[in-house]
């Protein structure tokens, strides 16, 4: 199986994860014991600003050394850029989907949502691994 193979089935695995356990939230524990707390709220919104930002511009922070980059390490390395960009906005949507669980505020599931899209908009492609590692 190749690499470009590989990623991707990461990149849906990651994806996966979070729409799942919203299905299930709001299907089957629909029915449960709900702890307000404001503070879940607040740390949600921060969470989902850090993940988005992170999960924006963090290729740009750990690709500092691609100039002298091989063609195979480019690849691994662009792998490896990726699966740390998707954990970190699927970590910050499941963070938002648990305080929603416990809470049953809707701006968690609304910020788990947006989280999810930015997710799905970091696909992997050919055109953003040229534009990271542009000399091979």
């Amino acid at each position: 199986m190749s690499q470009s193979n590989n990623i991707k089935i990461i990149f849906f695995g990651l994806v996966m994860g979070p729409i799942l356990f919203i299905i299930l939230q709001l299907t089957m524990l629909s029915k449960r014991e709900i702890f307000p707390n404001e503070s879940y709220g607040l740390f949600g919104l921060v969470l989902a600003i850090c993940g988005i930002s992170l999960g924006i511009f963090i290729p740009y922070f750990l690709n500092k050394n691609n100039s002298s980059s091989t063609s195979n390490d480019t690849g691994s390395q662009y792998q490896t850029i990726k699966i740390i960009q998707w954990a970190i906005l699927e970590g910050s949507s499941m963070a938002n989907l648990v305080f929603h669980y416990l809470t049953g505020d809707m701006k968690n599931l609304y910020l788990a949502v947006i989280l999810i899209v930015v997710l799905i908009s970091r696909y992997p492609s050919e055109s953003e691994k040229d534009k990271l590692f542009p000399n091979t």
